[in-house]
């Protein structure tokens, strides 16, 4: 049968050297605690190239867009009418109750949206409306024998048929072509000056 003995009890012979636990034990180095430096430029960069990338996309495929028919505009949110404001380019208010009343009852509009009247020209006129915190949108309106009986509204560049009562130069802004001087004729656009699709 077997009997523990201690250490004291183990005969050790004079040439022997006894080894401590402690003597036996690995010696490891000093694990190194330095915190390793990340590099984050690489994704900084690649982030900044798809936001540039997206951005300028978003701007060529919306930079050039047809007319919005006014009737897709949405018009959810009430908003208070008043009267047409003078902006600062404008110094007179054009305050031309039964073209206001016209323009809304053509094209549909509630008594949500406000009407600005920007220019009238002998038989044409133009302006802006819009939800107070909703889409805004251009119109214009022909007279005939006296009466106002044309309007159309929309968004960006409008088709030529909508425009062509509006003669070539109507509405000329400071220092530009009139306002419907170019159009779409189906997917082209074309200069109403000379005809041709613009390049």
């Amino acid at each position: 049968m077997y009997t523990k003995k201690t250490m004291s009890e183990v005969p050790v012979s004079p040439n022997q050297n006894i080894i401590s636990p402690i003597d036996v034990a690995p010696i490891s180095p000093t694990p190194d605690v330095t915190p390793k430096k990340r590099n984050y430029l690489p994704w900084i960069l690649g982030i900044l190239v798809l936001v540039i990338v997206f951005a300028i996309s978003f701007l060529i495929l919306t930079g050039k867009s047809k007319s919005t028919p006014i009737n897709s505009l949405t018009q959810e949110s009430p908003v208070e009418i008043s009267e047409p404001k003078t902006t600062p380019t404008t110094p007179v208010v054009i305050n031309d109750l039964e073209l206001i009343k016209f323009v809304r009852e053509y094209l549909k509009l509630g008594p949500e949206v406000q009407i600005e009247i920007k220019k009238i020209e002998g038989n044409y006129a133009y302006g802006t409306g819009g939800a107070k915190d909703g889409a805004g949108f251009y119109w214009a309106v022909a007279k005939k024998d006296g009466q106002w009986n044309y309007a159309f509204g929309g968004n960006g560049i409008p088709e030529c048929k909508e425009v062509e009562i509006f003669p070539v130069g109507t509405f000329k802004l400071a220092g530009q072509d009139g306002k419907f001087d170019i159009c779409y004729n189906k997917s082209e656009l074309i200069d109403r000056k000379t005809g041709l699709p613009v390049k």
